[in-house]
């Protein structure tokens, strides 16, 4: 069975399997999702997502709101042949078996360095991370800021690995 695709990269666009588009109609789902996509290692606290989309709100009413936010992602992705949430304790996880990620995807093929996995990872960069996704919270704003610096400094490197590759040739 084919994987769901998030791709993050020149906007937002969730598809299952059979690349069917799915909605995600709330602007903080679709960070939410971003932010679990690219949680540094497997997983994030509850803690963590309530500090970077509810940062203004007190913290029972920040953990309320992420409650209902994973309430109503659940039904988002209900039409994906598994479901990629990992709700453990205090965790939440984005499951990589059942979703593929443009923007980890690339960062995977730009460390191979060969030509070829190269010109894979500079497809994949489409644009910002989330582009035209607006506000959402102070955090989210400067965590989003920060990756974003990120991923175009890298598909900036890999571009400069490519050309100097062509030029070598």
């Amino acid at each position: 069975m084919k994987r769901a695709r998030l791709e993050l990269l020149g906007g937002f666009r969730l598809s299952s399997g059979d690349g069917q588009a799915l909605d995600v109609p709330a602007r903080k789902n679709r960070a939410q999702l971003a932010g679990l996509a690219l949680a540094p290692g497997t997983a994030t606290t509850r803690d963590r997502l309530v500090g970077l989309l509810w940062s203004d709100r007190g913290d029972e009413q920040g953990r309320n709101s992420m409650r209902q936010a994973l309430v109503a992602l659940r039904k988002d992705l209900a039409g994906l042949a598994e479901n990629p949430l990992l709700l453990t304790g205090d965790r939440v996880a984005l499951d990589r078996r059942h979703v593929s990620v443009d923007a980890l995807d690339l960062l995977e093929s730009s460390v191979e360095g060969d030509a070829a996995a190269l010109r894979q990872a500079a497809s994949l960069y489409r644009g910002p991370l989330l582009d035209g996704l607006g506000s959402i919270d102070a955090a989210f704003e400067e965590w989003l800021r920060e990756a974003r610096a990120d991923l175009a400094t890298r598909a900036a490197r890999i571009l400069g690995n490519l050309a100097g590759m062509s030029e070598g040739a």
